[in-house]
């Protein structure tokens, strides 16, 4: 079999010649291939041989499913024996016969056929390509398994129930704000999807358009919202592009890092579809000079030899007595956004006291590269004081319930997207004292719980103090009840990613004050 140096390889070459790939590395029922349901001959050719290379190419024990990328049915399953005879090659073909056959069915009938319609060539749906994958997988532990996927389409959306979200029809791509909303808004949302993906790798062999690009920026800013996409619900985009001998290489390494890292912009404040033509958009892969300001509001905020600021106490968390608030997450489904925990539930204890969350508060905004403290994620940086009187903004990037394999008492709440943005927390009643567990942290001070009163002032707040799930906690220097909020947010390096458990709240008289480090 033919091989090549993989560098110096066209896509437009690699469709000429047969591929030796290398073998597939990892456990069994971990790969996927999403293929689009009409091409030409011309591409439904090498896409069938693509396939079945894989497949003899395929380690003992792996099972490959072969997904209708456009539908989100499976069309086929092939299982490599794992008893010695898989590698002979005769033995190979007859276990797998029954899946070929099934697959060679589906590219006679689609790819096969004269007069297909150009613009209907190889185009998918891959938000639902991508749900059926991820309930696919429902029965592997999202917290350990490792599911690599290969998508062979036209990266530009088209739903005929939805024309007014189509890519197609100009340089049109969603906006930051329909990524992060939810599914209801528009089919590129994934607040209300839970990190679904957690755990897989998408490799995307991108189908050059049947009318090609309108610019440069047109193709990068695609990449860019698929790339966001899978990110916002917690897998990675390994690799995307024409070049399919690159994107085959890491989807057949299985690659655990993205190709290419993109940041969000000023569009999470628009749900809507941009027009490239008529807006300039930052390019997220420029390196950007960063200073180093900090992201909360000017007033003593160095923290003390405690990692304390402000005019409050740190607790301890045995601080927290019988009757005090206390919400752990499962007491709602995963996946719930911005959750509510009302005054007559359990989790409010004895304080009457209702409890709802969001990204940020009404007057604030994420930061922006070089405004956030040095090396922080500007998702999780949160610029400004809050408005007057204190209200969660709705327009925020959301919250939801998550697992979250690095805290033991998972679930956990997260920001957007998973594991890096901000949590901000607002009681219908004011409270004497909060603490959370957040984690887990590979740097010191690196985030911080900041509490404001009622008015949107900065009552003062407390940083992490050590690594891995640390619990946070505070209280008015004077035990008043003067704290309506608080916000975990970046305020330093923290490369790990983060959430919130175990939310402590109280009320004068139910936490311990000796318990503190006044």
């Amino acid at each position: 079999m033919y091989t090549f140096p993989v560098s110096v390889l066209s896509a437009a070459a690699f469709l000429a010649l047969p591929v030796a790939f290398a073998p597939m590395s990892v456990a069994a029922e971990d790969y996927a291939i999403a293929v689009p349901r009409v091409v030409a001959p011309e591409q439904g050719r090498p896409i069938y041989q693509t396939v079945i290379d894989l497949v003899m190419s395929g380690a003992g024990g792996d099972t490959i499913h072969v997904m209708d990328a456009t539908v989100g049915e499976t069309i086929a399953s092939f299982t490599i024996p794992n008893d010695g005879s898989e590698a002979v090659p005769a033995n190979r073909e007859r276990a797998v016969a029954a899946p070929k056959a099934a697959w060679g069915r589906f590219v006679r009938d689609h790819y096969m056929t004269d007069g297909v319609d150009p613009s209907n060539s190889g185009t998918i749906d891959l938000p639902s390509t991508l749900t059926a994958l991820s309930q696919t997988y429902a029965h592997l532990d999202p917290a350990t398994r490792t599911v690599c996927m290969l998508v062979i389409g036209m990266p530009l959306h088209q739903d005929p129930r939805e024309p007014e979200f189509d890519m197609i029809g100009g340089p049109l791509v969603p906006s930051d704000g329909l990524i992060v909303g939810a599914t209801s808004v528009s089919p590129y949302g994934t607040a209300n999807l839970g990190g679904d993906l957690q755990g897989m790798r998408v490799a995307f062999w991108a189908l050059d358009p049947p009318d090609g690009w309108h610019s440069d920026l047109h193709e990068q800013r695609v990449e860019r919202a698929w790339s966001l996409h899978v990110k916002a619900r917690g897998g990675v985009m390994s690799a995307y592009g024409s070049d399919a001998a690159t994107v085959l290489q890491r989807f057949t390494a299985c690659q655990a890092d993205p190709s290419r890292r993109f940041t969000w912009d000023d569009t999470r404040r628009v749900a809507a579809m941009l027009d490239l033509r008529r807006t300039v958009q930052t390019q997220e892969e420029e390196v950007q000079p960063e200073s180093e300001p900090l992201s909360l509001p000017p007033m003593n905020t160095i923290p003390d030899e405690n990692g304390r600021f402000g005019s409050v106490v740190r607790l301890d968390r045995i601080a927290f007595k019988q009757g005090s608030g206390l919400i752990q997450f499962d007491e709602v489904d995963r996946g719930t956004v911005n959750p509510r925990y009302g005054s007559e539930t359990a989790a409010a204890g004895a304080t009457g006291v209702t409890v709802t969350f969001a990204g940020y508060f009404l007057g604030q905004r994420l930061g922006a590269r070089g405004e956030c403290p040095r090396g922080a994620n500007p998702e999780g940086c949160v610029m400004g004081l809050p408005s007057a009187p204190l209200v969660l903004n709705p327009a925020s990037p959301p919250t939801f319930t998550a697992d979250d394999r690095s805290n033991p008492e998972s679930p956990a709440l997260s920001g957007s997207s998973l594991f890096s943005g901000p949590v901000s927390i607002l009681f219908d009643k004011d409270v004497a004292a909060v603490g959370l567990i957040g984690g887990s942290f590979n740097n010191l001070g690196s985030t911080a719980i900041s509490a404001f009163d009622r008015q949107g002032r900065l009552i003062g707040g407390v940083v992490n103090i050590s690594r891995g799930m640390e619990f946070l906690a505070l209280a008015t220097d004077d035990g008043a009840p003067r704290i309506a909020g608080v916000q975990f947010s970046l305020v330093g390096r923290e490369a790990a990613g983060y959430a919130v458990d175990t939310i402590r709240f109280a009320l004068p008289g139910q936490y311990d004050m000796t318990l503190s480090d006044r």
